[in-house]
């Protein structure tokens, strides 16, 4: 039972996190959440119709295969821009994968994406309070990409940078192997 109590805090917290972030155009909009008796706690965020880059990709998908490198680009901008929009908040999106990232077909025919599940995000403000000295090690758990304020625009840069790489290769070669090593 503590932990249900816990995942529900946990859970409770992004909502409330993510509600803020609303505005943000290349981000999932999280409006509030809902308790429902049989189903716990329900987020309320924007529908979007369409797949998550991970179905796009997907060998028999056809929707990764029949865009140009142009739109692939435009898909990949998009990507990078959310994660600039995140990163201007100091946020570090800790579940970032294919997978949450969704892509939608805007009103003029054009794909864009829109980053969700923020279910494991932190604020580095509040984050790198728990920071070890000289990255002497790890106090609870710390990803890499949490730095004191100092190293974090030459650090995260370098992260951003990496995982663009990554991404581009997938959509550009359509290869449908996500490559994680950095």
């Amino acid at each position: 039972m503590t932990n249900t109590i816990e995942t529900e805090e946990a859970l409770l917290h992004e909502i409330a996190f993510s509600c803020p972030l609303a505005y943000m155009h290349y981000l999932i909009s999280v409006y509030g959440s809902v308790r429902l008796p049989q189903y716990d706690i329900g987020i309320i965020m924007k529908y979007i119709n369409g797949s998550s880059l991970a179905a796009a990709l997907n060998d028999k998908s056809t929707i990764i295969h029949n865009f140009s490198i142009r739109e692939r680009l435009e898909i990949t901008l998009s990507i990078a821009k959310g994660l600039v929009e995140l990163y201007l908040v100091y946020i570090v999106h800790r579940d970032f994968k294919v997978e949450n990232v969704l892509l939608f077909q805007s009103s003029n025919g054009s794909y864009i994406s829109k980053i969700a599940n923020f279910d494991l995000s932190y604020q580095l403000a509040i984050v790198s309070a728990t920071f070890v000295k000289d990255f002497g090690g790890t106090v609870g758990y710390d990803v890499l990409e949490i730095v004191r304020y100092i190293f974090f625009s030459f650090y995260s840069l370098r992260t951003f940078g990496n995982q663009m790489y990554f991404y581009w290769y997938e959509i550009g070669t359509n290869s449908g192997k996500v490559h994680y090593a950095l």
